[in-house]
């Protein structure tokens, strides 16, 4: 049976070393460091919404959620998360807010280390038991766990006019975060996830240097390699390489490519837009407008010691950049460069939070009820600038903390308004966590025979990554 061979595959995976996804090894930010009135289609059901957005009363309904009464009991949920520094604090600061609103329910927040640990621990409770009540996740783990059926979809509960999102609710969140989270295409599309630590790729651009050379930043592909050579000079290079799959997803979407077919049934990776991507970088590699960086991580502090002129990495690192340039110099960032016959584009990435069944249904609305008030515009316009984030709700960006925040630093609010808009989400079917390390194994194969055709590099990973999902 399928959910057999996942299992085995989720215990197997505990045991190696999973490839982060998007910001486990791609967001240096995400390891390191709601209250809604009822659906607005329902003139009962807002004549019942009391202050502060909960519903004391509600219609007469279908929906199993609305007949859940958490009374005056005492609820405790356990959230394993990834959080650590200034973020733990601020997150500590949403969990105490949250438990003021609901004095009845009260959150055990556990760091669990990255979202690689945190994924193999998550994996090790399936099989051994231990399950937390909520926990971060990527889209691409979500999957692999709901094969072994342990995840809450969340529809019944937007959906309820006691508990839910109204209409304008949803449509106030930007549209790639909601997508992401009912992109389970194995799974009926429904919400096994919701936004949380959202972020994209981008380009980091050094516009002194830029300016000294006199090029502008690079839109194109081809203006990106042309720029490059008239910007590195002695031990000043134009890129800071760092293998990273979900950077080569944004190098594919940005060439109009794809990483998978839309019925998720074939890895497409290995057609041009993806062997353009691998060859490009052998091109600079080879005369010297590249190189690779010696850590993890490694190419922010070159960013700011100005060995490097370009890199491509979260906007959750704008924090990072910001400490390692120092008002040094002009910096800004942009959308990755495009092919000459394709749309700008770039990965979307960042943690999303979801939670696991149980046979307490007033945990489990404890738990949305936490996701909901998470994801509200109050909260989220706080902890997005706070964290290096993105605010999820697009009236969040109307609030001061987030107006603040774009006015100290005008290229967030450049992110947020015109980037953000044509991130793609990472695909989300199980087997993608095993496919990031044939990526990136394909990546580094590559970059050490750089004189060598990219495409069998990639064809190899696609064959590894089709016996990955089964298909």
């Amino acid at each position: 049976m399928r959910i057999t061979r996942q299992l085995t595959l989720l215990m197997l995976s505990a045991m190696l070393v999973v490839a982060a996804a998007c910001g486990s090894g791609d967001d240096k930010k995400d390891e390191a460091k709601a209250t809604t009135a009822p659906s607005s289609g329902s003139p009962a059901a807002q004549a019942t919404t009391g202050a502060g957005g909960a519903a004391t009363q509600v219609a007469a309904s279908n929906n199993p959620i609305d007949k859940i009464d958490l009374g005056n009991e005492q609820i405790k949920l356990v959230f394993w998360h990834t959080q650590q520094g200034p973020n733990a604090d601020k997150l500590k600061q949403v969990i105490e807010g949250f438990q003021k609103k609901y004095p009845n329910i009260s959150i055990d927040a556990q760091f669990t280390g990255n979202y690689t640990d945190n994924y193999k621990k998550v994996n090790a409770a399936i099989t051994g038991g231990g399950l937390p009540d909520i926990s971060v996740a990527y889209p691409s783990m979500v999957s692999d766990w709901q094969q072994a059926d342990k995840m809450l979809a969340f529809d019944d509960y937007i959906n309820s006019q006691k508990y839910g999102l109204t209409k304008e609710d949803l449509a106030d969140f930007y549209p790639p975060f909601l997508a992401e989270s009912k992109n389970y295409p194995e799974f009926g599309n429904k919400y096994y996830s919701f936004p949380f630590t959202k972020s994209m790729l981008v380009m980091y651009y050094n516009q002194d240097a830029l300016d000294k050379a006199g090029v502008k930043v690079p839109e194109t592909w081809d203006d990106f390699k042309a720029v490059a050579k008239k910007v590195t000079s002695g031990n000043t290079k134009a890129y800071a390489y760092e293998p990273s799959a979900s950077t080569f997803k944004g190098w594919v979407f940005s060439r109009g490519g794809k990483v998978i077919s839309d019925d998720y049934k074939k890895w497409t990776f290995n057609e041009q837009a993806g062997v353009d991507s691998i060859a490009l970088l052998q091109e600079m590699l080879r005369d010297g407008t590249a190189y690779q960086t010696s850590k993890a991580f490694a190419d922010q502090t070159d960013f700011g010691n100005q060995q490097a002129i370009f890199t491509f990495g979260s906007t959750s690192g704008i924090p990072f950049y910001e400490k390692e340039v120092g008002g040094k110099f002009k910096w800004g960032l942009a959308n990755l460069p495009h092919a000459t016959n394709a749309k700008a584009a770039t990965v979307l990435y960042g943690g999303s939070i979801a939670a696991f069944k149980s046979n307490d249904a007033k945990k489990q609305l404890a738990s949305w009820l936490f996701i909901r008030y998470f994801s509200s515009p109050e909260v989220t316009a706080d902890w997005g600038p706070a964290t290096g984030y993105f605010p999820v709700r697009k009236s969040a960006a109307t609030m001061a903390p987030v107006k603040t925040r774009i006015e100290q630093f005008p290229a967030y609010g450049i992110a947020l308004n015109q980037i953000l808009p044509t991130a793609i989400a990472e695909e989300s079917v199980s087997g993608s966590q095993d496919v990031r390390t044939f990526i990136e194994s394909a990546m580094t194969a590559a970059v050490q025979d750089p004189a060598k055709p990219a495409k069998p590099f990639l064809d190899d990973a696609v064959q590894k990554a089709q016996k990955a999902i089964g298909r």
